[in-house]
């Protein structure tokens, strides 16, 4: 038998999930832990396919991170390289200063 631990996101409903955890219970009589086995290829089916689509997701981001980068440094007139957080601080910066002052 298995059980899983929830936690609710508070009355509003929003904000980041908790993660499920998963406990089992050693039966003495009983190999099996009550799941069907095709079940759990369709689960690491659904994981590795979340997995890769996160990848893609960061990928696209770091590229446009150093497109970005790219663009910044060439306002800037510097050659020297900026970790991702200054990458973003000096687009706001340059965007504030150029269409918002």
């Amino acid at each position: 038998m298995s059980s899983v631990d929830t936690a609710s996101d508070g009355p509003s409903g929003g904000g980041r999930r908790k993660r499920k955890s998963h406990t089992t219970q050693i039966q003495d009589d009983d190999d099996s832990d009550g799941r069907d086995p095709s079940d759990l290829d369709g689960v690491e089916k659904q994981r590795e396919t979340h997995n890769q689509i996160e990848k893609r997701r960061c990928e696209k981001m770091n590229m446009y991170i150093t497109e970005l980068s790219d663009l910044v440094r060439k306002c800037m007139q510097t050659n020297k390289k900026m970790d991702k957080l200054t990458v973003l601080k000096l687009a706001v910066q340059h965007l504030r200063e150029k269409f918002f002052r």
